[in-house]
């Protein structure tokens, strides 16, 4: 038994299709299917990228109007599509934060390094990342720095309401 089965109601997910060309969309819709899980998923088509206003961010925006207008939930889970999460991600997230009761919380993916390019820049983009955002501040209640992997956040509902969204 899972935290999210006993505590919560049931996981579903809102996709946002911004005109990718992967076909991100119809692999999530087969996968739902696949499983049966059809109603848990919400495919949102994205609108236009308004100005000032880049790719990811919008979808985000539209993702988090959509599941505060379809559930009203007490967390919201951000990822990219392009993660590979562990069944257990989303518990593990969900119980971290009710056990240390933050209201963000993020991992980072681990990283593939197959090829050269790969080798070099991601290392050395997790070293300068860890240059500006050092670790042990960000992890840190009473430091006012603060630092998340954007690929896979958890951020509590209310609290992202309360601070302007993301906007």
């Amino acid at each position: 038994t899972s935290l999210l089965s006993q505590d919560y109601p049931a996981l579903s997910m809102i996709l946002v299709d911004d005109d990718s060309t992967d076909g991100t969309a119809e692999v999530a819709r087969r996968t739902a299917a696949a499983l049966g899980k059809e109603a848990r998923l919400t495919i949102v088509t994205g609108s236009p990228l308004p100005p000032r206003w880049t790719g990811k961010l919008w979808a985000v925006k539209q993702g988090i109007a959509a599941a505060e207008e379809k559930f009203a939930p007490k967390y919201l889970m951000l990822t990219d599509a392009d993660i590979v999460h562990a069944p257990d991600t989303a518990t593990w997230l969900v119980a971290h934060a009710e056990k240390h009761d933050l209201v963000l919380t993020s991992l980072t993916a681990r990283w593939r390094c197959e090829d050269l390019p790969e080798r070099v820049h991601i290392p050395a983009f997790i070293y300068y990342f860890e240059m500006l955002y050092p670790f042990a501040w960000v992890n840190r209640a009473d430091h006012p720095m603060a630092g998340a992997a954007g690929g896979c956040m958890l951020v509590r509902a209310d609290a992202l309401r309360a601070a302007g969204g993301i906007d």
